[in-house]
């Protein structure tokens, strides 16, 4: 018998409702994209870096959004805090680019969809369809954690 309360309450199953996942799925890419090509706008605009620097820039960057969005996986609400913390930053770097810089056409519609993209990650991170999400996957979390307890506990007794 599983002993957390939640799961007496909550239908928890092995994948998330699916209108939910897809809301994750969309709002990773979504935010993927946009850290992408709004960091090396802002790169550019701010630092004018070597393209190698850019680069690495964008590696440790992915590499930071993907350990943070692996905690979301796993249900942490202080992760879904840093994802919104960090759109907001790219946000604020954004828009004076957008509205400063000189006037090119190409470039101003990719930083007005690098805008665009920071703030449909905003929106799409404050969902209650992604809040389900992720209630979804700390639950699922707490009960594996609590079946292999009792397993654990059960093994424990045998011997």
């Amino acid at each position: 018998m599983i002993n957390n309360p939640q799961s007496e309450d909550v239908a928890v199953g092995i994948f998330p409702p699916l209108l939910s996942f897809i809301t994750f799925l969309i709002a990773s890419v979504l935010m993927t994209i946009s850290f992408g090509v709004g960091a090396s706008v802002t790169l550019n605009f701010y630092f004018d870096p070597s393209p190698e620097a850019i680069l690495g820039v964008l590696a440790v960057l992915s590499i930071i959004f993907f350990l943070v969005n692996y905690q979301v996986i796993l249900g942490s609400f202080f992760a879904v805090k840093v994802l919104k913390l960090f759109q907001y930053a790219l946000l604020v770097l954004l828009i004076p680019i957008v509205i400063i810089e000189d006037f090119s056409v190409e470039l101003f519609i990719v930083k007005l969809i690098s805008a665009v993209l920071a703030m449909s990650s905003i929106f799409i991170l404050g969902s209650k369809k992604y809040r389900i999400f992720v209630q979804h996957r700390l639950n699922s979390v707490k009960d594996y954690k609590s079946v292999l307890a009792e397993i654990a506990a059960e093994e424990g007794a045998k011997y």
